[in-house]
């Protein structure tokens, strides 16, 4: 499996070799994915040894598989018989952890695969906790359905309700992931897309920039930065801001970005800020999906033109804009890494008629 850029996963059953590594994931899961919902004080008492002590023994009893990028895990799965009868299943997900720049890249789907393939038919069962709605939200899109909820045993010895989640049918639903993944779909950005939508952004300049832009200034981009500066987007992406991603299966292949047009008050103008696709999906309609999402976006927020940039030398992007009906219009520049690029400005001034002829 690869994230996009030549820079493969794969998923392969752990061994107590792995423990420590399990117990980083871990500990890198807690802390960015419950830290609005224990103590920061709990959170920061975890210890990491302790932990890998019981990565061992957890690696080595059930089923656990790893997804590894090189030799260097970055996802743990782990589960066996299930832990008491309240659980309803004939096996149980114990723990499933992905570090934190590594979401949105499909790492928890193919470590939900891999373990339900292995299951076979059986019912399949895993807790989370309720307040965690980002593993809620990721849970129901894989076919999870929410079953009970009860007060359970925690972090630091807290009881908090937690939701179980049923499939009936572990390979069966394993089976329909793998179809997934080819298939894409346009929603909302939610903060764990960010780590996808920083490879996306890295894949795609790399790609398209290679003959503009100097070699060191597309080898230095940085994910974990990049990564940051999107959770901020999705975070503030409210009242007139948007950001959708396009996603296969659970991983991220394209993103578009917009809100109302940069440099002017007029409030009734649009503009998609950024707009990628990973290459190997280009061609098959994923960016032109991104543009009309985005463009009926604006039309709900009460804008009424669309306007996208692109550097000059990028015929590519020219092209594709050209061909979903965008006029050139304008001439500017974009100052990158201490150098200035050509711009030009594609226009849309009627998004209701736009929308009335698509």
């Amino acid at each position: 499996m690869t994230d996009g850029a030549g820079i493969d996963y794969k998923v392969r059953p752990a061994t107590a070799d792995d423990a420590e590594a399990a117990a980083a994931i871990q500990l890198d899961g807690w802390r960015t994915a419950y830290r609005d919902i224990f103590p920061a004080e709990v959170l920061a008492a975890a210890d990491v040894g302790q932990m890998a002590e019981k990565w061992r023994q957890r690696l080595v009893a059930g089923f656990a598989y790893v997804a590894v990028v090189g030799s260097e895990p970055v996802g743990v799965i782990a589960g066996g018989p299930p832990r008491g009868p309240e659980t309803s299943a004939e096996a149980e997900v114990y723990s499933l952890y992905v570090f934190s720049w590594w979401r949105g890249r499909g790492v928890g789907e193919a470590l939900m695969a891999a373990a339900f393939a292995g299951l076979g038919s059986k019912r399949a069962g895993l807790w989370t906790l309720t307040d965690n709605t980002k593993g809620r939200r990721f849970f129901s899109r894989l076919g999870g359905a929410e079953v009970a909820t009860l007060e359970r045993p925690s972090i630091g010895g807290l009881v908090k309700p937690s939701t179980l989640f049923i499939w009936p049918d572990a390979a069966a639903s394993a089976a329909i992931w793998s179809e997934r993944r080819h298939a894409v779909e346009i929603r909302h950005a939610e903060f764990d897309d960010s780590a996808g939508i920083a490879r996306v952004q890295i894949d795609t300049w790399r790609a398209a920039y290679r003959m503009i832009m100097p070699p060191r200034l597309l080898a230095d981009m940085n994910d974990i930065r990049i990564s940051a500066f999107w959770a901020q987007v999705i975070a503030e992406s409210q009242g007139k801001s948007f950001c959708f991603v396009a996603s296969a299966g659970e991983r991220v292949v394209g993103f578009a970005s917009g809100g109302p047009r940069q440099h002017t008050e007029e409030y009734s103008k649009g503009e998609v800020y950024a707009l990628y696709v990973l290459p190997e999906f280009q061609g098959r309609g994923v960016g032109r999906r991104l543009v009309a999402t985005s463009f009926e976006r604006m039309l709900e927020l009460g804008m009424r033109e669309g306007r996208i940039w692109t550097l000059r030398e990028n015929a590519p992007a020219r092209a594709f804009y050209a061909r979903i009906g965008g006029a050139m219009t304008e001439n500017g520049y974009n100052d990158i890494g201490g150098i200035r690029y050509p711009e030009v400005a594609f226009d849309w001034p009627d998004l209701r008629r736009w929308k009335e002829n698509r």
